[in-house]
């Protein structure tokens, strides 16, 4: 994380969705997880859901849900506490 010139802060991320050949690489999410398409939920089916969907389709597709869960949940309460703006 940085800082601009008028204190606006910044993050800056390698991206994961490009390969290295600059090809666009299939990624999942949790909306294709949760089965929702526009068809069935509507054009705004990724804003969708709650964190308690969320750490369900954890437990459903994650084997190791009960050591990553925890590490969520940090992580979802890091951002509400730092990204408060």
């Amino acid at each position: 994380m940085f800082f601009f010139k008028n204190g606006e802060p910044a993050y800056i991320t390698k991206r994961f969705d490009i390969g290295e050949d600059g090809c666009k690489l299939a990624q999942e999410d949790f909306a294709t997880l949760a089965g929702k398409t526009p068809q069935t939920d509507g054009e705004d089916y990724k804003c969708q859901g709650s964190y308690l969907d969320l750490f369900e389709l954890m437990q459903h597709f994650l084997p190791a849900y009960k050591l990553e869960m925890p590490k969520m949940f940090k992580l979802l309460v890091f951002n509400y506490l730092f990204f408060q703006w």
